[in-house]
């Protein structure tokens, strides 16, 4: 799925919140989640937020050097190697 809509794209709201909520549906379910953070990506922002938001313990990988943001995030439940 394209990541970013234009007005065509308008018509397919509908399908865009169920595939929304089916993501959020499986990280309330999740114990955990593991994301890889190499390459910045606003989705990838997103769903960690969510994912902290509702205190699911968030494992983030990185190749280099993980983004400040995250650095500085002080969340018991946020851990990055």
């Amino acid at each position: 799925m394209k990541d970013s809509c234009d007005k065509k794209d308008l018509k397919y709201k509908k399908e865009y919140s169920k595939y929304s909520t089916g993501i959020h549906k499986l990280i309330d379910q999740s114990d955990a989640v593991v994301a890889e953070i190499s390459h910045p990506s606003i989705m990838t922002g997103f769903l960690l937020n969510y994912s902290l938001r509702h205190r699911k313990h968030v494992l983030c990988l990185y190749q280099k050097n993980p983004h400040r943001i995250l650095v500085g995030d002080l969340s018991r439940f946020l851990r990055l190697k």
